[in-house]
């Protein structure tokens, strides 16, 4: 299991502004706002860190736009930022049984499908599935079944221009500061298997050998996103209620 993506709800400014598209820029990240999907209803601009990537979605008309309705939901109510992290998985099948035996209503898997200007419909070679969104916060973790295993190797070399021709060369880790419950701290001890709790109110998810989710009990939502980052200089930018952060964040515990 691995970080696959991470989806953000976004103002126009981060795809239309010079001045803050440079800011992202200047930390080594390689965007380029201009390119990715565009429909009628949304605009998303992808910006690639080696296999991963994070997705900024702009939603441009409130009805039918296309995209994911939890989502359009959100940002029709005025909420930027993070909405889920998406996590590549082998057996999709797994997780669903281990949803269904918490009875959580509504776990379907999904496949991914839109209209282009509503000429012809595109559905994507993957299949998802959703944790429900936590209790007091507007995100969730989603996973991520390739139909084919070889798919991204395929897709790695139409993600360009990536930043790995800046040495950054993809997500460490994400740490998610939030009102978290017991309730969904108890949910995510039940879906993730390689995980601890400690005593400074976090969680901490192993997903392989180089990746990690850190939930931290927080007054307010902030999501940080750290980067592996080859140059000795270390860079920050944020995006709504994120952050991105060109370093590794290192981790006291042997996790």
């Amino acid at each position: 299991m691995r970080i696959d993506h991470v989806i953000f709800n976004i103002n126009e400014k981060y795809q239309k502004d010079t001045e803050i598209i440079n800011q992202i820029k200047d930390t080594g990240l390689l965007y380029a706002p201009e390119k990715g999907k565009k429909t009628k209803g949304f605009k998303v601009s992808n910006l690639f860190i080696g296999k991963e990537y994070l997705e900024f979605v702009n939603i441009l008309q409130e009805d039918d736009s296309g995209w994911r309705k939890e989502w359009v939901d959100l940002y029709n109510d005025n909420y930027k930022g993070c909405t889920c992290i998406m996590l590549d998985i082998p057996k999709l099948k797994e997780i669903k049984k281990k949803l269904e035996e918490l009875k959580i209503d509504s776990i379907e898997e999904e496949k991914v499908s839109f209209k282009i200007f509503g000429l012809f419909t595109i559905t994507q070679p993957w299949t998802n599935l959703y944790l429900p969104f936590f209790e007091n916060e507007n995100i969730q973790i989603g996973f991520q079944q390739y139909d084919k295993p070889n798919y991204l190797e395929k897709m790695s070399k139409r993600m360009v221009p990536n930043s790995t021709e800046n040495g950054i060369t993809g997500i460490s880790s994400i740490v998610l500061q939030g009102n978290w419950t017991t309730k969904d701290f108890k949910l995510l001890s039940f879906v993730f298997y390689d995980y601890i709790e400690d005593d400074r109110n976090r969680l901490v998810i192993k997903l392989n050998e180089r990746q990690k989710l850190i939930f931290e009990k927080a007054d307010r939502l902030n999501v940080e996103i750290y980067v592996t980052n080859n140059r000795s200089i270390a860079k920050t930018v944020r995006v709504e209620n994120s952050q991105i952060i060109a370093a590794d964040r290192v981790e006291k515990e042997e996790f």
